[in-house]
């Protein structure tokens, strides 16, 4: 066996009787050094990773020390539809995942712990085409753009999205010939019409749903343009909004919470040019502040897990000069439109599993200029209109595996 120097053995016997405690771990820890018990550390590894910066763990580990694996303190991220989804071994996801706060006992190596990055689909519904009265429904699947049929219909939109059990979208919009739209939602590319009693105008605008897997639309319907009233489709049963005193209204963007209660955007007022932005939570309307700004719209809705309750949309002075936002709980945030872009439009609204805050929308200098867009957490990112379109709008968002 090998002897402790003579130095060290005469500190031991002074420490011990001192009973320094602190002094006393120095020397365990010298100690174990001089009888070859080496230290070990942790390394993290962003594995890919385009921005945000990995956590450093300083400390050096003996053997069987604890070790407790550290958060994406340094918020990174990673380009393209990933989520960060905590930490492995290895590099491609095969070993010991962790998550953080949890902890490990150090073995006899050096660690290296590894971002685990999962991807996730967000679907984004739209239309696109050479001009605002030549367009076509179609819907962004990973930025991948796919067109809906419209039968004979010349002009076609898709607004709502949501995903059905086996994570096919079903999608409502309305599809038009000579300015008459009339509602509609597809399922695997298939398009089916939605009835509307006696009326003979209408649009589907919102999908959602519930814990059965029951179908709601939120749209409107009514004899003419000029004359609509807000509405939602329960499997194919249409069932009226109250507005008030209101004589006008679109219900946009549908959702339910856990317990099954119905939350639907849109707006209210005397007619199209003359509206405010509101909410029906199982039927009771709620208006929306917009600050000093006297026109505005609400489309897409959705809930987070805890309750708080995001709608996107857009305000302004009028019809013609309005710009996106959305609002959290009744309180309303801007977003950015992108170089000199001075119009824009919030319509989908959607939540990761990491929390993070999707918007989709569009931005140009007019009404009758605008690009598809969508912002994650507020920074904006256009997207493609394929082949040689030159306008187009993204609608609605959902995120799915």
């Amino acid at each position: 066996m090998k002897k402790l120097p003579i130095w060290l053995a005469l500190a031991c016997i002074l420490l011990v009787s001192c009973g320094d405690i602190g002094l006393r771990n120095i020397l365990a820890d010298t100690v174990g050094k001089a009888k070859g018990n080496p230290t070990y550390t942790v390394t993290y590894d962003g594995n890919g990773a385009t921005g945000g910066s990995v956590p450093t763990d300083s400390k050096a580990y003996h053997q069987g020390d604890t070790v407790t694996v550290l958060g994406n303190s340094g918020s990174l991220v990673k380009s393209g539809y990933y989520n960060f989804a905590g930490w492995d071994t290895k590099a491609d996801g095969s070993g010991t995942s962790y998550a953080a706060g949890t902890t490990f006992p150090m073995g006899t190596a050096n660690v290296t712990l590894y971002a685990v990055w999962t991807t996730f689909h967000m679907y984004i519904t739209g239309y696109t085409g050479t001009s605002s009265t030549s367009v076509a429904p179609c819907y962004w699947n990973n930025g991948t753009q796919i067109t809906l049929p419209m039968g004979t219909n010349t002009f076609g939109n898709a607004v709502g999205v949501v995903l059905d059990s086996s994570g096919n979208p079903l999608i409502a919009g309305y599809a038009e010939t000579s300015n008459v739209p009339a509602p509609c939602y597809w399922k695997n590319g298939t398009q089916t019409p939605l009835s509307m009693g006696t009326n003979t105008y209408g649009l589907a605008e919102g999908a959602a749903l519930d814990s059965s897997g029951i179908l709601y639309i939120a749209g409107t319907s009514g004899p003419s343009l000029s004359s609509l009233a807000p509405c939602y489709w329960k499997n194919g049963t249409q069932t009226p909004l109250l507005m008030g005193t209101s004589t006008w209204g679109l219900s946009c963007g549908v959702t339910l919470n856990s317990l099954g209660i119905l939350y639907i955007a849109g707006v209210s007022g005397t007619s199209l040019s003359s509206v405010t932005p509101c909410y029906w939570k199982n039927g009771a309307q709620t208006s929306l502040l917009m600050g000093t700004n006297t026109y505005g719209q609400t489309v897409g809705i959705t809930l987070d897990s805890s309750g708080n309750l995001y709608i996107a949309g857009y305000t302004g002075t009028s019809s013609s000069s309005v710009t996106p936002c959305y609002w959290k709980n009744g309180t309303q945030t801007p977003l950015p439109m992108g170089g000199t872009n001075t119009y824009g439009q919030a319509y989908g609204v959607a939540l990761d599993s990491s929390g993070n805050l999707y918007i989709t929308g569009a931005s140009g200098t007019s009404s009758s200029l605008v690009t598809p867009c969508y912002w994650k957490n507020g920074t904006r990112t256009p997207l493609p209109m394929g082949g040689t379109n030159t306008y187009g709008e993204a609608n609605l968002v959902t995120i799915g595996p």
